[in-house]
């Protein structure tokens, strides 16, 4: 039994801070390698874990207290199942998992009540008799209703299937190989929509001094266009992307893109970028740029002086987010992993060789465009966080959306003993910084990039120390 139970559960209240919140956290329960875990999210006044020990599955309930209620082993089948992902809505959860019988790979999901009670159960599709183990991958639109599973089979070839969540129904399926594809240098992203259409997203000619041609190559496919998607070209007028990010709308129908353009020197951003394609006209696409100012340069690098504006380095889009009247938010971060060698006589001892990792998260920025691509306002907002050797996995922030404003939350700073704090950015680009709590005396380090928002003011953070786990809950007040 790999589950630790202590016979006490905590509770942790912070009245000082100017903003109230209540930090209540789990007990804890004890992982090893060979366990897996997901939040499925809060249903039924329970917080539910999926835990994978060994190939077998449970799910473990908490409630309001963050105590452990109950744990259920699912019963998939006993072929050593391989479980893709878990989709929690508001009265129910689903796991897709695949398996081997009689030499053909099986797609199944199976959909559960929120006491973890089998409700439904479907073979989705027979994926056929592999060689060797095939590789799936996932990814879910945004309100989870529909999931699409994807590989990448020879060079070219895409395979796609994406399923109806509630019904359990393949709803459309391709096979198809873009031309001249080389993944490693032309693939962007592969997004999915709440209507369950698929966008295939290639980044074609993006270098000197072939410009003019750069351009974004799209593959749209759906029910409606049938097994051969349908390829859209978004001309990029010259513009070569330092970094870009591209999301649906499913609000306006709009398919956008944020990101960062570059002039002579692809190692450096020079300004940024807005683009919005209607999805119901079919209008040429709408692109607009700006180059960064001086001050926000200064900002983001930290200059001081006279120093000339020569763009920022080692920066990335890490998200989109959706105005309700079609511009986006664009939320990017400064992040650099630098590779050294130890000069410790414990270096040869060191897993993977003499060589040290360093990871470096700094400042965050939010630019917010209006839906004609004209700029609203731009913010920066100062973090320093470095780790060592641990895959960056307590850096950066995690997003909390509410109706009036966004919450970025992250760890002051990566070791034992830490604060964590939050930004607050309104709607008119204002923004506070607050201190959420301290994790000093509290056996906690946050995955907070793992959270997962139960609610407009709540969201549960995973923490791992020393195969450790507990579930932190945040609760605005």
């Amino acid at each position: 039994m790999f589950m630790k139970r202590l016979l006490l559960c905590w509770m942790l209240i912070f009245p000082l801070l100017a903003v109230a919140q209540t930090i209540t956290v789990s007990e804890e329960i004890s992982i090893r390698n060979e366990v897996g875990y997901e939040l499925i999210g809060e249903m039924g006044n329970r917080v539910l874990l999926f835990l994978d020990r060994s190939s077998r599955f449970f799910v473990q309930a908490f409630d309001e207290r963050m105590q452990s209620v109950w744990e259920k082993e699912l019963d998939l089948d006993a072929r050593r199942p391989t479980v893709l992902g878990i989709l929690g809505r508001r009265q129910d959860f689903s796991i897709l998992y695949y398996y081997r019988d009689n030499g053909d790979y099986l797609l199944k999901m199976h959909t559960y009540d929120p006491a973890a009670n089998l409700i439904d159960s479907a073979t989705v599709k027979n994926l056929g008799p592999f060689l060797s183990f095939p590789q799936f991958e996932i990814i879910r639109s945004e309100d989870r209703s529909k999931i699409m599973v994807f590989r990448l089979s020879g060079f070219n070839d895409l395979e796609a299937t994406v399923i109806d969540v509630p019904t359990q129904e393949v709803i459309w399926e391709s096979k198809f190989s873009p031309e001249d594809m080389v993944y490693s240098r032309d693939f962007q992203q592969l997004l999915l929509s709440d209507h369950g259409e698929m966008y295939f997203i290639l980044d074609r000619d993006n270098r000197r001094p072939r410009d003019q041609a750069h351009r974004y190559e799209v593959f749209i496919g759906s029910r409606d266009i049938g097994p051969e998607p349908v390829s859209l070209s978004l001309k990029m007028n010259g513009l070569l992307t330092y970094d870009a990010m591209f999301s649906i709308d499913n609000l306006n129908n709009y398919l956008v893109a944020g990101g960062m353009y570059y002039d002579d020197n692809p190692g450096r951003a020079n300004g940024y970028f807005y683009l919005q394609y209607d999805l119901d006209k079919g209008m040429q696409p709408l692109l607009s740029s700006e180059p960064f100012d001086d001050e926000f340069v200064m900002n983001l690098l930290g200059q001081k002086g006279n120093k000339k504006n020569k763009g920022v380095i080692e920066t990335s889009v890490r998200e989109i987010v959706h105005r309700q009247d079609g511009g986006i938010l664009m939320i990017g971060e400064r992040n650099r992993t630098f590779e050294r060698q130890s000069t410790s006589s414990r270096a040869a001892y060191r897993a993977g060789g003499q060589y040290i990792i360093d990871y470096y998260y700094d400042e965050l920025f939010v630019i917010s465009i209006h839906p004609d691509g004209q700029t609203h306002w731009t913010a920066v907002l100062p973090k320093k966080q470095y780790s060592q050797d641990d895959d960056a996995a307590y850096s950066s922030y995690f997003l909390m959306k509410t109706p009036t404003s966004l919450r970025l939350l992250y760890n002051d700073e990566i070791r034992q003993e830490n604060m964590v704090s939050e930004y607050v950015v309104s709607g008119n680009g204002m923004f506070d910084r607050n201190s959420v709590f301290s994790t000093e005396h509290q056996e906690l380090k946050l995955l907070v990039r793992d959270a997962v928002q139960t609610s407009t003011s709540e969201l549960i953070i995973p923490s791992e120390r020393r195969n450790r786990l507990k579930l932190v809950r945040i609760k605005y007040d």
